[in-house]
């Protein structure tokens, strides 16, 4: 597209955008690039060109302005502040990891940022880490807990990173925390308390986290302060 113009394509603007203090980053799937808002001047600038992939997330050092975007079937993307662009390969045996339903494969679901951290979730629980602003990563597999569990997304905010999704077995709603990237703490039992919680996507606005099921026309969501104790709301709530 052309900068000052609107974009077109497949831009998405939920858990795969980026911010900062003046602009807004997004990442167009059916081009590979991303592209920047400017808030200040409402304009568009002109697009960043990634290597061709399959990209689901992406987030943003703020301080430095670097931008991973994770290809969810092949490798991180760092992109730094003066667009220069460095891909890092995820290992086979990493990208191959099952996950459920049993039989199916472990998908990059979300990339955050916090603490000098750079972490991308994939749904089996897995993650790659990083803590030198995207050069070098750490593949864990199952970091967090991925018996019948599905992971859908990941925020970081109030000092912790948060991710949520659901049971495979009951589709009773999961989330868990962590401070580091490495040690994880799970839900209380309030999440749990709702079926067909299948928690996918998951945001962090005005100091809380709030998390939201796929079920068109009628959706549910949880909020929490911390990513441990969780409350129950619908739309049409006042909460």
């Amino acid at each position: 597209f052309t900068a000052g113009s609107s974009p077109t394509g497949g831009i998405y603007g939920y858990s795969i955008t980026a911010t900062s203090s003046t602009a807004a980053y997004f990442l167009n799937t059916t081009d590979s690039t991303i592209q920047e808002y400017t808030v200040s001047n409402d304009t568009w600038s002109a697009d960043i060109a990634l290597p061709s992939g399959v990209y689901q997330s992406m987030a943003r050092n703020n301080t430095t302005g670097t931008i991973v975007a994770a290809d969810g079937n092949t490798a991180v993307v760092r992109v730094q502040s003066n667009g220069t662009t460095t891909a890092t390969a995820m290992s086979f045996a990493f990208v191959d990891q099952p996950r459920v339903p049993s039989g199916s494969r472990a998908n990059g679901q979300g990339t955050a940022f916090g603490n000098g951290i750079f972490l991308h979730l994939r749904t089996n629980g897995s993650t790659l880490r990083s803590t030198d602003d995207g050069v070098t990563w750490t593949e864990t597999v199952s970091a967090i807990e991925s018996t019948g569990i599905y992971w859908g997304d990941i925020e970081y905010g109030n000092g912790r990173f948060v991710v949520v999704g659901y049971n495979d077995s009951d589709n009773t709603a999961r989330a868990a925390y962590s401070f580091d990237g490495l040690t994880w703490y799970y839900d209380d039992t309030n999440l749990s308390l709702m079926t067909n919680g299948r928690l996918f996507r998951l945001y962090y606005q005005n100091g809380e986290f709030i998390a939201s099921d796929n079920n068109e026309g009628s959706r549910n969501y949880a909020k929490s302060k911390d990513g441990w104790a969780w409350q129950w709301f619908s739309e049409d709530s006042s909460l």
